[in-house]
């Protein structure tokens, strides 16, 4: 007669008989405990501390662990009992104990997919059995645990080993419930049983355990005494800062009331500000704490009210700010830190308590030389230092940047300024000094005075006229002796003369301009005509600086008596008039070079070589040298200077930048004139422009270079394409020959085979060519390019008709994850000439049972990126960067031995970079590839005629 029973009467027999066996187990190891007790008891034994509720909570779910693995050890032992003993009856037992087992087993299948399971299975995912059977499991799996779970389920069907993992189930709303999973592969191979226990209640004993040991953490690593009072103000808890600076016992503070540690006679006025704390009358109680040896610790301390343990408490925070007080009284004028010679000296006997390391530099002393000696003793203070102090320290001893000298030890005296000030620290009067050292700056004032003098001494003895006058109002401010005697003028007359004064009638009126543009540019040089006191002119050339005098901006003026220079320019002027009329047919510029006087002379056809107005030319050859390209002005500097020493003739080229910013081509030629002695003292010379003429050579040379290189790519190019065609025509010969041959005595079967050969050949090679004429009428601008607006995914849907079907005889799923609303201004049959490519190229080298995803995003306002990945066998670095080569054989069969011909990405790449876009790949062998694209969201003036 079978024996029965139900659920709850199962569950409740396993469970005794698991006490009973856990007992008899724990008397026979001697680590019998009294569960009971360790729940009940208040104090730990071992810390004589009280136990956290969550140290009982944990035993207990330690002795439910226990017990359990006894059920679980008592249900297998049935288990295996049950097999062995005869069919029916070890059938019905086997089913009594698989149902009603206290854990969830199931039988799986390699796609997760429920194929058995028993009650408490069931009961554990939330759903009837019925309603389980043939649903995949991992739809019961939280998101965050999901990949773990389906990494164990791949262990187990390939590593056909025991595999374990936890995981997160959440079931019809309800709370998560946390798992421990066994499982193991069936002999078949094709199924795996899985055993589900729960450990939710281990979990969440785990974290609240790890939370009280945070909470511990951080409540002990506070740098503050921390105290939990009762309402009495008993202590029941404190942090480790109150028993490591107190030096109690933590058995010695428990219970005891705070007041223990303030110092008896203050103990009642800390009770008394404890109460008004409460109250809210007073924010702190600023009476100090004492350690248990009686040391006496500075402190601010601050109470609130709040809970611990469900109870109502009071939380003291005690700080200390002995630190605090000590960076107050000795610091407070960054005493150490000052870059200037502070001291600290009582007040009383006038001997220095401190001085910082600047007052050792200062003034040459060692530390133990200084300290409890007096200034006086120091020999720091000179008599006149002493008056000039005492002079000007006010009633209170006070003084203020008194400008005065001390002595250093090895005697050089030190310009300083020195304030002091008294102050009090603990009670206790003390003076603080401040004495900044000005010996560098009296030393510069008296260069400055030195200085001056000697400019005076050359600005009267200049050869050139030197005005001096003021930026914003037409005042001089000095004039050298040169300038009165030229225009013949006194001092005092040319001094109460205007600034223009000094030109005639009509250089005057340019005055404003001239020195709003220097004042702007900081120097100018210009020509004018200075008139003198009895009527007669003087052409004069002016160069005139902005500079700083008695600390604001003036103007220097140095002028220049330029008769001679004048006369000659106008000799030279009509030979030059001559030699314009033949220069400039020919676009050939002169220039003419002062080398004693550092003076460049051009004609108007130099200005238009160099693009300069001929106001802005300075008329000197780092005038001319500033235009030169940066690049060449050493070049050119060097052969000018060889041409100078007769080394070789000036005749090179060079680089020339306009104000503009463009760059022209300057050819040069120069004659070097000589003295008598053969000393060099004039050069003469010609430029003229050859900027076409060398953009004519270099792109003659860009262009037989781009031809050279087209030819090349395109000898490599009908090289491979002759290699592909013999491929498929010796196929189609051989195959043909075999026809022609022994056609007569082949089988229907053998015939067929050939005919299979033979379309195979012909449809590769008219693959290769439909692509080579694709190419071909790209490269002729046959194929017409017409970009509109248009919405993507509807389009890469039918693009990929055609490859769906292929995809599927494979077994590969394509996933596309494109926006609805992605707009992209395109040509429709172009890109969807790319789009099959891509995606063709993809289903041919993945293999069966592969994935395929096109994805597509915005990058910015004006781009998108388009990208087709495949889990395909991927390619090496050196493929990948040969992908889009015309000259270098990439293609290669696919996963089916599909045939490909390495034209299609050369024909998306002409078709991508038309929309100004950019095609690149990456990959790894063995881990697929991903193709990307980007194209234009809207019209940015592509092009609209043919490719």
């Amino acid at each position: 007669m079978k024996n029965t029973y139900d659920k709850s009467e199962m569950k409740s027999i396993l469970r005794q008989k698991a006490e009973e066996l856990l007992k008899i187990q724990k008397k026979a190891s001697g680590s019998f405990t009294n569960h009971e007790n360790h729940v009940s008891a208040s104090i730990n034994p071992a810390t004589h501390e009280p136990i956290n509720p969550i140290d009982a909570d944990t035993l207990k779910f330690i002795h439910e662990l226990e017990v359990h693995q006894i059920e679980l050890e008592m249900v297998n032992d049935e288990l295996i009992l049950a097999k062995d003993q005869a069919a029916e009856l070890a059938t019905e037992k086997y089913v009594e104990l698989y149902n009603f087992a206290p854990t969830g087993y199931f039988t799986l299948s390699k796609e997760g997919e429920i194929i058995e399971l028993n009650l408490s299975g069931s009961q554990m995912l939330g759903r009837e059995r019925s309603r389980l059977i043939n649903r995949r499991i991992d739809i019961f799996i939280s998101e965050d645990t999901k990949p773990n779970f389906n990494l164990f389920l791949q262990k187990i069907f390939s590593g056909k080993t025991k595999e374990t993992c936890e995981a997160t189930i959440s079931t019809n709303g309800n709370l998560p419930m946390f798992v421990y999973l066994t499982g193991i592969v069936t002999q078949n191979g094709e199924q795996c049983f899985v055993n589900m226990v729960d450990i939710t209640r281990s979990k969440q004993a785990e974290a609240l355990e790890q939370t009280r040991q945070n909470y511990e953490t951080f409540f002990n690593a506070i740098d503050e005494f921390r105290f939990v009072l009762d309402e009495q103000g008993n202590i029941i808890h404190i942090n480790s800062k109150v028993a490591d600076r107190l030096g109690y016992a933590r058995e010695e503070l428990f219970g005891k009331s705070v007041l223990m540690v303030h110092s008896h006679e203050r103990r009642e006025e800390a009770g008394r500000i404890l109460g008004e704390m409460l109250s809210g009358v007073t924010e702190f109680c600023p009476i100090p704490i004492v350690t248990k040896s009686g040391i006496q610790i500075p402190v601010e301390t601050r109470v609130s009210r709040g809970f611990w343990d469900g109870k109502p408490v009071i939380f003291g925070v005690t700080k200390d700010i002995s630190q605090v007080r000590l960076s107050e009284e000795k610091f407070s004028k960054v005493f150490y830190l000052n870059p200037s010679a502070c001291g600290l000296s009582d007040l009383d006997n006038r001997t220095y308590v401190e001085v910082n390391e600047a007052f050792y530099t200062l003034l040459g002393f060692d530390k133990n030389e200084v300290i409890g000696k007096t200034a006086s003793d120091l020999g720091i203070l000179t008599p006149e230092s002493i008056k000039t102090i005492e002079a000007k320290v006010d009633e209170n001893g006070k003084a203020n940047n008194i400008e005065t000298k001390l002595r250093a030890k090895n005697g050089d005296i030190k310009h300083v300024m020195l304030s002091a000030d008294n102050i009090y620290i603990q009670d206790k009067k003390y003076r603080f000094t401040v004495v900044h050292d000005i010996t560098e700056r009296k030393h510069d004032e008296d260069a400055l005075r030195d200085s001056e003098e000697k400019h005076r001494n050359l600005f009267d003895g200049a050869s050139d006229a030197i005005f001096i006058h003021d930026a914003e109002s037409p005042v001089m401010l000095a004039v050298n002796m040169q300038a009165c005697d030229r225009l013949g003028y006194t001092n005092a007359e040319l001094m109460a003369m205007p600034t223009s004064g000094v030109d005639t009638a009509e250089q005057s009126q340019y005055m404003p301009e001239r020195v709003a543009r220097l004042m702007e540019q900081g120097h100018l040089v210009f020509e004018t005509v200075h008139q003198r006191k009895n009527g007669s002119v003087v052409p004069t050339e002016v160069s005139a600086r902005r500079i700083i005098w008695d600390g604001k901006p003036v103007i220097m003026s140095i002028c220049r008596d330029i008769t001679e220079r004048k006369q000659a320019e106008q000799a030279l002027k009509e030979i030059s008039t001559r030699l314009t009329l033949a220069t400039r047919a020919g676009g050939v510029g002169v220039w003419d070079m002062d080398i004693v006087n550092n003076s460049l002379f051009w004609d108007d056809q130099m200005f238009v070589l160099y693009g300069v107005a001929k106001e802005n030319f300075g008329g000197e050859y780092e005038a001319w040298r500033a235009g030169v390209h940066p690049e060449d002005v050493a070049q050119c500097d060097a052969e000018l200077q060889m041409a100078i020493r007769g080394e070789k003739e000036f005749d090179t080229e060079f680089r020339v930048v306009w104000p503009n910013g463009t760059i022209h081509n300057i050819r040069a030629r120069a004659i070097v004139e000589r003295d008598e002695s053969g000393k060099p003292f004039h050069v003469i010379g010609t430029n003229w422009d050859v900027t076409a003429q060398k953009r004519l050579e270099e792109a003659l040379r860009d262009s037989r270079h781009k031809l050279q290189k087209i030819n090349d790519e395109k000898d490599k190019f009908f090289s491979i394409i002759a290699h592909d065609l013999r491929s498929p025509f010796n196929g189609i010969l051989g195959l043909s020959q075999i026809l022609v041959e022994d056609l007569p005595g082949m089988t229907f079967d053998e015939t067929h085979r050939i005919a299979v050969s033979l379309r195979n050949s012909a449809t590769k090679l008219f693959r290769l060519l439909e692509n080579l004429l694709e190419w071909a009428r790209i490269q002729q601008g046959l194929i017409p390019f017409n970009p509109e607006l248009v919405q993507l995914l509807p389009m890469v849907n039918e693009s990929i008709a055609i490859a769906l079907e292929l995809a599927k005889i494979k077994g590969i799923d394509i996933t596309c994850n494109i926006p609805d609303d992605l707009m992209v201004f395109t040509d429709r049959n172009i890109l969807q000439t790319v789009i099959r490519n891509l995606v063709s190229n993809a289903v041919k080298f993945t293999p069966k049972g592969g994935k395929i995803w096109l994805f597509s995003k915005a990058t910015d306002d004006k781009n998108i990126l388009f990208s087709i990945k495949d889990s395909g066998i991927g390619m090496s670095p050196e493929m990948v960067d040969n992908l889009f080569r015309l000259d270098l054989q990439t293609n290669r069969k696919g996963t089916e031995g599909e045939p490909t011909t390495g034209l299609g990405l050369i024909i998306c790449k002409d078709f991508i970079e038309k929309h100004g876009g950019k095609i690149f790949a990456e990959s790894e062998v063995g881990k697929g590839s991903t193709f990307f694209f980007t194209l234009p969201v809207k019209n940015e003036q592509l092009p609209v005629d043919g490719i």
